[in-house]
């Protein structure tokens, strides 16, 4: 587990790569998403592209925070098998059993109720999303 993680949204002075592809983040693009912390020990940091940034919280979640791995390879492996996956949504009830809240199982995005009576996209991260 990391021993000091943060992250904030920047504009980029310079470009970049990304993290998890190895794409370029071109000088000036905004809203991107900049991690930095200490693991292990070791210190990192980490710009993330618009393309990935919705699928880094499940690849966390996947490699349990692995140490020492090549991050573009393993998250180019991950892609490979979970691309097309669908995923099912997230719902959370209140004590009543109504359903409070809804959000995309892959990138946590809530998105309307009518999503769940069939297989859609979600708005955010355009994975596919199995209905309940």
């Amino acid at each position: 587990m990391s021993d000091l993680f943060n992250e904030k949204r920047v504009k980029t002075k310079k470009p970049h790569r990304c993290a998890y592809c190895g794409d370029e983040i071109a000088a000036g693009t905004e809203n991107v998403l900049y991690e930095w912390g200490i693991f292990d020990g070791y210190g990192f940091t980490r710009y993330t592209c618009d393309a990935c940034e919705p699928y880094i919280k499940r690849f966390w979640r996947y490699h349990d925070y692995e140490c020492g791995i090549d991050l573009v390879e393993a998250f180019g492996y991950f892609m490979e098998q979970v691309a097309d996956e669908p995923y099912r949504a997230r719902i959370a009830y209140d004590r009543d059993g109504n359903v409070a809240h809804v959000n995309c199982g892959n990138c946590w995005h809530p998105f309307p109720l009518e999503l769940l009576k069939m297989p859609k996209y979600c708005p955010n991260c355009q994975c596919k999303v199995k209905g309940v």
